[in-house]
């Protein structure tokens, strides 16, 4: 999904919420537990839910875009959100600039974006300046030899017991070969090798990820993992035609987040002005990757990424003392606490925090829990791909390409009905396209239950490259 609101001349902002949800079976006993299953790319049935929170990010992101636009007076520019989908897979990002997000709509000057934290205070925002998330590098080292049985191994070539050399060889990449300056990480997550216990297989495979900040560190790991595996193989008296093979899984690949010092600390600066500077924090930088990095065209764009606390302050300071961690993103049990999390959500993304209408964020911490209690909606024969939410009274078409989207009845005085032109008050519903990339299936409840108010401000433009969804709104919330 694409929005745009335009807003007289001044700088372009883009702010990025993703959509996807994680095929985890929610186990909390809250108001808003999804209980909601779909089908996986393999057809099966799953259960799934925002393990990670992109439901927060999506609510506040409507809240700032509803604040945003009520408050146009105060403020002049260009303001750009989209819906990314495929953000756990880390190729959404790369899918929307590929379809032209920079050619088809504004280049953004400044790229925004939050994530909501599974150890952090509820109210609370922590930040980080410079290098604030690692890149991602998906490698599958394949280990071959010459199999046989396993009671004349002199006859073979054994990959097992190479690939267990190259797994110890490979820790010292981090320990003796890199500067311990630059943070890296090496981690071998997967082996496979052999189907029987007397069997000495033809080939293993080790399957691994590679942590980095700096790109020329990335790329001297990658040299370093084939130097070693190849000379432990040549070592072994394994043939040159049956050396190691290694492949970066490009499509699984994320760059490191740079945060922009200078416009990090402007905007810690407003958002400590809107929440108390004590509710402000500077983090040191993680190891996990997501793929907002690739929004900042390597860094061209200005970019600031800052974490939102969800958690329950009294949680927190009970983990503390007992030392017993508390449930982490993508856990079953991750229990975000919806208020003040959304209220801290929208009053950072609006970054100034001036003018907060209360009764908005009521609204949208209200919209968040009602949204989420009708989960159960979504029919069990449909999965995300086939979703056409139902809604009260036909809705009216629109064309692909189109730069307009219908006003609803009843709209608020003075709201804006499109970006480019008023529509008619005669048109009764409003209509709204969101874009995805044709292999995504794990698009957002929550951007299919947009609010009503949500057409007045977004202008989603329909592609024919993308698999369009088209989300009816009306004064009561779609089925889902």
């Amino acid at each position: 999904m694409v929005a745009v609101l335009k807003n007289g001349t001044g700088p372009t902002v883009l702010l990025r919420t993703d959509l996807d949800a994680l095929p985890v079976e929610e186990k909390n006993e809250v108001p808003y537990a999804s209980r909601v299953k779909a089908k996986n790319e393999s057809g099966q049935d799953v259960s799934v839910m925002h393990a990670c929170g992109h439901d927060i990010h999506v609510t506040s992101m409507l809240g700032t875009a509803k604040i945003l636009a009520t408050l146009k007076d105060q403020w002049r520019g260009t303001l750009v959100i989209i819906g990314q989908p495929a953000e756990e897979t880390v190729d959404g990002a790369r899918a929307m600039l590929a379809d032209g997000l920079y050619t088809r709509f504004p280049k953004p000057d400044f790229t925004l974006g939050l994530h909501d934290s599974a150890d952090l205070e509820a109210g609370k925002i922590t930040y980080t300046p410079g290098y604030a998330m690692a890149s991602s590098t998906s490698v599958d080292l394949i280990i071959r030899g010459l199999g046989g049985h396993g009671s004349k191994p002199e006859a073979t070539k054994d990959p097992v017991v190479v690939a267990s050399q190259v797994i110890l060889a490979l820790q010292t990449i981090i320990s003796r070969e890199n500067s311990p300056l630059d943070p890296a990480v090496v981690t071998i997550g997967s082996i496979h090798g052999g189907t029987k216990r007397n069997i000495i297989p033809d080939e293993v495979v080790l399957q691994l990820t590679i942590r980095t900040y700096k790109e020329e560190v990335r790329q001297r790991i990658i040299a370093s993992i084939e130097r070693i595996a190849k000379g432990l193989a040549a070592a072994a008296g394994i043939p040159e035609d049956r050396a190691p093979i290694i492949k970066v899984i490009e499509s699984e690949n994320a760059p490191s987040l740079y945060n922009d010092p200078q416009l990090t600390e402007r905007i810690a600066a407003a958002i400590g002005k809107a929440i108390g500077s004590d509710n402000v924090i500077k983090a040191p930088p993680l190891m996990a990757s997501e793929d907002f990095g690739h929004l900042s065209l390597d860094h061209q764009i200005p970019s600031c990424y800052f974490w939102l606390g969800s958690i329950e302050p009294s949680r927190v300071e009970a983990s503390r003392k007992s030392g017993k961690p508390l449930p982490s993103l993508h856990s079953s049990l991750f229990q975000p606490l919806p208020e003040p999390t959304l209220r801290t959500g929208v009053k950072a993304d609006d970054q100034r925090g001036v003018g907060i209408d209360e009764e908005v964020i009521r609204t949208v911490s209200y919209d968040w829990q009602r949204l989420c209690q009708n989960r159960e909606r979504l029919r069990p024969d449909q999965g995300y791909d086939s979703i056409t939410p139902s809604c009260v009274g036909d809705p009216v078409a629109t064309a692909p390409g189109s730069d307009t989207l219908p006003a609803r009845q009843g709209g608020r005085r003075n709201e804006p009905q499109s970006l480019n032109n008023h529509a008619s008050d005669s048109q009764a519903k409003s209509r709204i396209r969101l874009k995805r990339p044709p292999n995504e299936r794990r698009i957002s409840s929550w951007a299919r239950a947009a609010r009503p108010w949500l057409s007045s401000i977004l202008n989603a433009r329909a592609t024919g490259s993308w698999r369009q969804i088209s989300v009816c709104l009306s004064d009561e919330t779609p089925g889902m």
